[in-house]
């Protein structure tokens, strides 16, 4: 999800942290020279689909508490401006070949622990850096010995779901229960 005010709405100062997502975005999206064609691709076709919420009185005014720009579209319903969603895989996939250009190489292992400059594998392996970036989801909470800011990491329930012949050009609808992505 590339969605600032639909991720800040349940935050407990949606203003702030929706201008700290929008600021995070802005920042991803200026490396966008830097990306392959196939992603550059993707993330302009996300951010021309429109963001739907549909949702409760409730739940539509911590969405409009975030300060995002929002268009009303029907009773419970307001389409959210800048939002979007891409496929994580095919992300993943469109960056390794300029890692790999650069030198760098994909490593499917499993990290025993972490520190400012470097990492060591379960198999005791220690990979040295002149910074690591510790970018594990709530699994990071893992390494909240050596990083203290990643114990107050908390999970948070999601599934994803694929359904065949369901979608169009809606672009994602967030509802108190989840997502619906095209």
């Amino acid at each position: 999800m590339i969605a600032p005010a639909l991720e800040a709405m349940n935050e407990p100062e949606p203003k702030l942290a929706f201008q700290r997502l929008t600021a995070a975005q802005a920042a991803w999206l200026a490396l966008e020279a830097a990306w392959p064609q196939a992603l550059r691709e993707d993330l302009r076709a996300a951010r021309s689909r429109p963001s739907v919420y549909a949702g409760t009185p409730e739940a539509l005014a911590r969405l409009a508490a975030t300060g995002a720009d929002m268009t009303p579209e029907g009773e419970g319903r307001v389409r959210v401006a800048g939002d979007g969603l891409v496929e994580s895989r095919a992300t993943l996939d469109a960056l390794r070949a300029p890692v790999a250009a650069q030198g760098g190489r994909l490593l499917t292992k499993t990290a025993r622990a972490v520190a400012r400059d470097a990492v060591t594998l379960d198999d005791g392996t220690r990979l040295e850096a002149d910074a690591v970036v510790v970018a594990a989801g709530y699994g990071a909470r893992a390494f909240a010995a050596e990083v203290p800011s990643l114990a107050c990491l908390t999970p948070v329930k999601g599934q994803l779901l694929e359904v065949a012949g369901v979608g169009g050009e809606r672009g994602v609808l967030r509802g108190a229960g989840g997502y619906w992505a095209r």
